[in-house]
């Protein structure tokens, strides 16, 4: 069934926290990481992995942390489920083309259908609509 990774959750977890912060502020993982209950070995490679999508700035130093670049809350939430997880399919056919029930397949068309209104719904709501 379709879900959220843990990795994606503790994203949207962080990105909310780090929301409520005021703007421009440095929140640093281990703040988030306390506040939210959020191990922080996993949550500093997910807020690296955001820094590296450039989804939040990191900031070195003594006093780093990280803070939300104003972008992240207008991606559309299919373009942010992607970068976190990668293609998106309700079967494996709609992202990988070796699928050797292809040629034989006699629900690709319904799936392909629902894989559309899927992506559609996602893709009109914003991470801000989200959180």
């Amino acid at each position: 069934m379709l879900k959220f990774t843990r990795k994606t959750e503790y994203a949207l977890m962080a990105i909310k926290y780090m929301q409520t912060k005021p703007v421009y502020s440095i929140t640093t993982a281990k703040e988030i990481s306390d506040n939210i209950n959020i191990p922080f070995q996993n949550l500093s490679k997910i807020l690296q992995f955001l820094a590296k999508l450039k989804l939040v700035q990191p900031i070195y130093g003594p006093n780093g942390g990280y803070s939300i670049e104003k972008k992240l809350i207008n991606l559309n939430l299919w373009d942010f489920l992607e970068k976190m997880e990668g293609p998106i399919g309700l079967a494996d056919c709609l992202v990988n083309v070796d699928c050797n029930q292809l040629d034989k397949c006699n629900i690709k068309t319904p799936v392909s259908l629902i894989q559309q209104k899927m992506k559609t719904i996602f893709s009109d709501m914003t991470i801000g609509d989200v959180l």
